[in-house]
């Protein structure tokens, strides 16, 4: 599931774009993905930077 988060990440900013002007559902849902999304992002990121480091 790791590697498809910055995917999920992405998706979700344009589902939450797409859903801007009240003419579609799912908001909530593609804020919701997009905060899972950076935050397993960034906990990848901080994982890969302590293995380096």
């Amino acid at each position: 599931m790791g590697p498809l988060a910055p995917l999920g990440l992405g998706f979700s900013i344009i589902g939450v774009a797409q859903t801007r002007d009240g003419e579609r559902d799912g908001r909530a849902l593609a804020i919701a993905g997009a905060v899972i999304g950076g935050l397993v992002t960034a906990g990848m990121l901080v994982a890969l930077l302590a293995y380096l480091f």
